[in-house]
């Protein structure tokens, strides 16, 4: 079995690292590789390949889709929510990346293409759905909810029984107080404190953290 990295800048390059780790104590893959469809710098790494070039590949090799697995290396909810939607359509399959230091409780449930970092804790009852993306030391309390392509920074701490939309992120240290509702396709800014129920389709910040405006352009990242 071949793990793809589909994205191969800082965040594919952690999740290379992470998948040694799972790899120490589950042998689950022969070979690594990336795949990037606009990296400026392919030759940088050895195993690297565009998507069209993928299938070149897997045939040289007479391999098939059952061959190959992905994770998504790339942090902005919208292009997460792109790269999975062409992984699905090509009919290739994801997989989820849990690192053998985090703690995922057995009485909670993650889809397919989760990534669940370093040190981080995920209580009872939780639900993660497909290709979200729990970056290392994060919390998330029981009962909790998190929509697909979503990202959840490090530092986060979501009080038990909260509820975060799709395609949202949550930046590094945010707090999230039990029983909160945070809309899908928002932006929490980095250190806010959450109190009261954020809104679809905004941006907020603070302590306590309200909305500022609307998240017109869909984007975390400039350049992105």
């Amino acid at each position: 079995m071949i793990l793809g990295i589909y994205g191969a800048g800082g965040l594919g390059n952690e999740l290379y690292e992470l998948a040694e780790d799972v790899n120490i104590v589950c042998n689950n893959w022969n070979d690594i590789i990336f795949i990037d469809d606009s990296y400026n710098n392919l030759d940088k790494f050895k195993k690297i390949m565009t998507f069209n070039k993928l299938s070149k590949f897997l045939n040289k090799n007479n391999l098939n889709s059952d061959d190959i697995e992905f994770v998504i290396g790339v942090g902005e909810p919208l292009v997460r929510k792109k790269l999975y939607n062409r992984i699905k359509e090509n009919g290739y399959k994801l997989t989820s990346l849990v690192h053998p230091k985090s703690r995922l409780s057995k009485n909670s449930n993650i889809g397919a293409g989760v990534i669940v970092g370093f040190g981080s804790y995920i209580s009872c009852n939780v639900t993660i759905k497909e290709n979200t993306l729990i970056m290392p030391l994060t919390s998330i309390g029981h009962d909790t909810n998190i929509g697909s392509n979503s990202v959840i920074s490090s530092y986060v701490s979501v009080g038990g029984n909260s509820v975060i939309g799709s395609q949202t992120f949550m930046g590094m240290g945010v707090q999230v107080i039990q029983n909160s509702n945070i809309g899908s396709n928002s932006i929490v800014s980095i250190g806010s404190v959450v109190t009261r129920d954020i809104d679809n389709d905004v941006i907020a910040l603070g302590n306590p953290a309200r909305a500022i405006r609307r998240n017109e352009k869909n984007r975390v990242f400039k350049g992105v």
